[in-house]
């Protein structure tokens, strides 16, 4: 038993701890409307997970569900569309996302500003992201600020509920893919 729990030590002692502190994780749902709000603090150099996130074309390795995302320029800003699977309590669909990008960098990471474009293709009736990667003591703080408004049919009772533990888990998901993609 004793050799059990020693060799169960060395194993536990040499598993990667989660290298990502997760200070703020809040999904809320008010008529329409879906917020998202998320603190992180990763163990990574800011001006890489800065890089990562405007690595556009490789969005689908930093969140799964996308399918695929195309940014072309539009004046000063970029626009984005994007493809996701949505499915929420058995209820699937693709979903299209029209947004104005706004990448601003800064020495130490950046900032990205998305406002949602509802037009005739976008699943989305009004919405806006904003996240904020900068230096902190321990590597890079990334916040993300959101508020989404779906034009798309939602069960009700079940589909709210549904749509939050979606959110919450694409957020975990979304971060520890974020801190791998940043040791690349």
């Amino acid at each position: 038993m004793k050799r059990a729990l020693c060799a169960a030590g060395l194993l536990l002692g040499q598993m990667p701890a989660q290298a990502y502190e997760l200070q703020t994780l809040e999904v809320s749902h008010q008529g329409k409307a879906y917020h998202v709000q998320v603190q992180a603090r990763l163990a990574r150099k800011p001006e890489r997970v800065f890089a990562v996130l405007t690595e556009f074309e490789r969005a689908s390795q930093l969140n799964p569900s996308i399918k695929s995302m195309v940014v072309m320029p539009e004046g000063d800003a970029l626009r984005s569309v994007s493809h996701t699977d949505g499915c929420f309590a058995g209820f699937c669909r693709d979903i299209f996302h029209v947004q104005k990008l706004t990448v601003r960098r800064s020495a130490h990471g950046g900032r990205i500003d998305a406002i949602t474009e509802p037009l005739e293709h976008s699943d989305f009736a009004s919405g806006d992201n904003h996240i904020l990667v900068q230096a902190d003591g321990y590597g890079a703080l990334f916040s993300l600020v959101s508020t989404s408004v779906p034009s798309f049919w939602l069960p009700p009772l079940i589909g709210p509920y549904a749509v939050q533990m979606r959110l919450r888990e694409e957020a975990l998901n979304t971060l520890s893919n974020l801190e791998r993609l940043a040791s690349e």
